[in-house]
């Protein structure tokens, strides 16, 4: 993975971001279609593992180009994908089951507006990003906005799925928190995920 000091490869990262942006809007079609239930929880964390994996790829493929990453072996492309970056210093992956046993504000039923809600902060987000790339991908401001728009784009997944179960009064709850445990806890969802202190 690259260290801070490599040139980025832009269309690397915007590639990343537009796959990232493309999952984001499935699955906010999934949550608004009739297939969305209250047994949806594990199809809702595959489309939100994919977001995560373009994130990943996004940060620990910058330095890379097209060619580069198709050469990757099978270790190689786990790592990139399951090494995520502890942008903030403060993200912890959590095992779903003591998430579960931090709240008592879990209701039985899925909340679509919740979830969506969130889901379209991230998917925000992702396109200002692409915005404030092409303006800048030549500063040396880059790579640190680079770096806060993925965090920021994390703990929107990250709260779509904490979320997803709440009712409006603990959604409300939630973010009137100074500091949102969820925000900053990534669910579980692979047992091979590992956080990393990022290369400045």
């Amino acid at each position: 993975m690259p260290s801070a000091d490599h040139k980025i490869d832009w269309y690397t990262v915007r590639f990343e971001i537009h796959e990232a942006i493309d999952g984001v809007a499935s699955a906010l079609k999934f949550v608004r279609s009739d297939e969305f239930d209250d047994d949806s929880d594990m199809a809702l964390s595959v489309w939100l593992y994919h977001v995560l994996d373009h994130l990943c790829f996004a940060w620990n493929g910058r330095a890379m180009g097209g060619d580069e990453l198709l050469k990757q072996t099978q270790e190689e492309f786990d790592e990139m994908t399951f090494n995520i970056p502890n942008w903030t210093g403060a993200f912890r992956i959590m095992e779903l089951t003591e998430l579960k046993a931090q709240t008592s504000r879990l209701d039985n039923l899925l909340n679509g507006n919740a979830i969506c809600h969130y889901l379209i902060l991230a998917e925000r987000e992702l396109r200002e990003l692409l915005l404030d790339i092409d303006r800048v991908r030549v500063d040396a401001g880059s790579l640190a906005r680079l770096e806060e728009g993925l965090a920021l784009v994390l703990q929107r997944i990250c709260l779509a799925w904490h979320v997803r179960r709440m009712s409006v009064a603990g959604v409300e709850q939630t973010e009137s928190d100074a500091e949102c445990v969820f925000a900053t806890a990534i669910p579980a969802w692979d047992s091979r995920y590992r956080l990393r202190t990022i290369e400045r």
